[in-house]
């Protein structure tokens, strides 16, 4: 600002720039590198080596391709990495921000401490894995369709199991003296067409399959209205299973129903296969558990459930996934099946002594 005429930073970089042979893209990662090269107590050799292999390599490396080499040479100048922070400097960086966008998704970023990081892998990792459907044909013979999202969707969908597991804990956060609950608001006529948007008491939009889905298992409390904006009734929660029908399923499914998910009871919502609010019954022969994630993508997946004449829980697979649409019953479920089976003809057989 004085005028006065400074040093480059990177004169191999900037000479490479000059002569247009690196995009502005390949210039910013070479500078991110370097720049967790910086700190003064690193050999100064390692840093020279550094920028000349990286300066080297970005006219010819694709801008992945360098971001991969650039790692590696950061590791390799610095293999001991920068000093961990102290615990008070990461209590006054730490930050979360939460922002509905216009367009309905959220927006997460921020910062958390190596403890609370730590916490939340441990709690999610698990719960990242893919998750492969099993097929079983009249033979016995078994496919596996493998889980096809992204690791960053597997990611977001562990966020999700998380926060239903979270939401059914008997300790979660109140008020004004009832647990946490989502007042929406929607049309009868939308509602019964599935179109339109309800509206949350937060001014938050969801679809009318959004909230078909998360009524089912939630503490939501919908408000019907009328053409003239007028609340026709309020929902009541007596629509979730009771305490002695939660048993009857984890005795008869033992966890999520989906054919080859093993996810146990305790990480399952109670599922109507015919919604309850479109005049489903609380029954056992209306019921079946689902993990949080098979619960909210089944549909989309083109597959239905239904109870067949055993009592038991079958999938119907899309007729591209199965032209024949055999149904599949989780190997869990028959095994469960069969060892109550056998006990009762142990105790029906006198005993032989």
């Amino acid at each position: 600002m004085l005028g006065e005429q400074l040093e480059q930073v990177l004169p191999r970089l900037a000479a490479l720039q000059r002569q247009g042979v690196v995009s502005t893209e390949k210039v910013q990662i070479v500078e991110r590198a370097m720049q967790k090269l910086s700190r003064p107590d690193l050999h100064p050799q390692a840093v020279e080596t550094a920028e000349q292999l990286l300066t080297q390599y970005a006219p010819t490396l694709g801008p992945s391709d360098l971001r991969r080499y650039a790692l590696h040479v950061v590791n390799a100048a610095d293999p001991d990495g920068p000093e961990p922070i102290d615990d008070q400097l990461q209590q006054d960086r730490r930050y979360v921000e939460l922002k509905q966008r216009r367009d309905g998704m959220w927006h997460l970023a921020g910062k958390l401490t190596t403890t609370v990081g730590a916490q939340l892998t441990a709690i999610l990792d698990p719960l990242t894995k893919p998750r492969t459907t099993t097929l079983e044909d009249e033979n016995g013979q078994t496919t596996q369709i493998p889980d096809e999202r992204p690791h960053g969707q597997r990611l977001h969908d562990a966020v999700d199991e998380a926060c239903g597991r979270l939401l059914k804990m008997k300790d979660q956060p109140s008020v004004g003296g009832v647990q946490a609950s989502v007042i929406v608001t929607i049309s009868l006529e939308e509602l019964l067409a599935k179109t339109g948007l309800a509206e949350t008491s937060d001014g938050s939009m969801l679809t009318a399959d959004q909230l078909l889905r998360i009524a089912d298992e939630a503490e939501i409390w919908p408000t019907i209205i009328n053409q003239n904006n007028v609340p026709l009734a309020l929902g009541r929660s007596q629509r979730l299973a009771s305490r002695g029908q939660t048993m009857a399923l984890i005795t008869r499914d033992g966890g999520c129903s989906f054919p080859g998910c093993t996810h146990p009871p305790s990480w399952c919502d109670r599922h109507h296969i015919l919604d309850w609010i479109l005049g489903g019954l609380t029954d056992l022969d209306n019921l079946t558990l689902l993990c949080r994630y098979h619960h909210t993508h089944f549909l989309q997946k083109g597959w239905t459930c239904r109870i067949n004449a055993a009592g038991l829980p079958e999938w119907i697979p899309p007729w591209w996934i199965d032209h024949d649409q055999r149904p599949q019953i989780n190997t869990r479920i028959r095994r469960l099946r069969a060892q109550r089976g056998n006990l009762r003809r142990r105790r029906r057989t006198p005993d032989a002594a």
